[in-house]
Formats: C-alpha cells, structure tokens, sequence
C-alpha cells in the first residue's frame, strides 16, 4: 500500500501546477495566479522539473500536498482532463485546498501515533481525518479548516521542543536552528 500523506504526481492531475498561485520571490521568479496553468506544464506533468533550482522555482520542490492531489484528481474524474482547454470543475479549487489541509492533519496524527500507539484520541482523529479524505468533495463545502486545525493542534499537546504552531516562519532564516522535537503543526 502506498503512504497516503506522500503526494504520489504519478496519480495527479498537476493540481498544485494549476490551482497554487505564487508571487514572484526567492522561491519562485515569476508571478503565477491561482488556477492558472503554469507555464512549464505539459498535460499533467512538469517540464523542467529536473532543473526547478536553476530556474528560480525551488519553492515548487518544497511544496507538497500530502496526497491530495491524487485524492482529488480522482475525486474529480481528472486523469485525461487537459488544462486550459476545459474550465476548472466546479468546486476543484476548494475541494483541493482542503484535502491539502485534512492531509497534512493526517500526517500529523500518524505522526503522533507512532510515539504514542496506544493513544485512543490520536486513533479516533485519525479514523475521522481518513473518513474526511475519503468523502465526496461536495462533503468537503463548508468545512472549518481553522477548527479542524486547531482541533488537532489542541490533540497533539504541548511540543517536546521549541513551540512553532501556527507561526508564520516564511523568510526565517533557521540555519542552525535545533528543531528537532519543535512543533511546526499549521507553521
């Protein structure tokens, strides 16, 4: 069985190439609005994925979706889809958003559970975050992703190390930092 919190782009319709947008920065040289195909994708893959540092892109390799774009590629019967010669489906963009966020919650769990295996709240999340991933998008409208956060940033409890949830670390310089042990759920 393959990790359900590792973005399998095998399986995806490129989704993060499309539906993510970034400004132009250090990680990324040029601007990119959301839902518009960037430039270097072809059908559902990258063509400069070999060279994204060199290009100026490095914030595409830091970038994961733990697995929801398959989710919702599949979700959205996606696998032939051809971006920019069809519309985005209705609901996509929001469906994708918060798989991207149940996922990562997911990881987390699975994080914890494998400190704490026997721990009845860490099993019933994740059962309920599985049971999330896996319902109809149009399950997804409407869903509190703030309260669902800090729902399982409220579970995992305080950090071992150095506290960083919810802290906006875009720009930290951490080079030397020790964050092993550091909570950086929802940073």
């Amino acid at each position: 069985m393959s990790n359900p919190h590792r973005a399998d782009c095998g399986r995806c319709a490129a989704l993060c190439c499309v539906l993510t947008g970034f400004a132009a920065s250090e990680a990324f040289a040029f601007n990119k609005a959301d839902g518009e195909p960037c430039p270097h994708l072809s059908v559902h893959r990258c063509t400069v994925h070999a060279d994204l540092d060199a290009r100026g892109l490095r914030g595409c390799r830091a970038f994961t979706c733990f697995g929801a774009g398959q989710r919702a590629t599949e979700a959205f019967g996606l696998a032939t889809h051809t971006w920019g010669q069809a519309p985005l489906p209705q609901g996509l963009d929001a469906a994708f958003g918060a798989l991207c966020a149940i996922q990562y919650c997911r990881w987390l769990v699975e994080e914890a559970l494998e400190a704490s295996p026997d721990s009845a709240p860490l099993h019933a999340e994740s059962h309920a975050l599985t049971s999330l991933a896996e319902a109809p998008p149009a399950a997804l409208e409407g869903l509190d992703l703030g309260a669902l956060s800090v729902r399982v940033a409220d579970l995992l409890g305080d950090p071992a190390g150095p506290d960083h949830r919810f802290d906006d670390l875009q720009g930290a310089d951490l080079r030397g930092a020790d964050l092993r042990d550091a909570n950086l759920a929802f940073a």
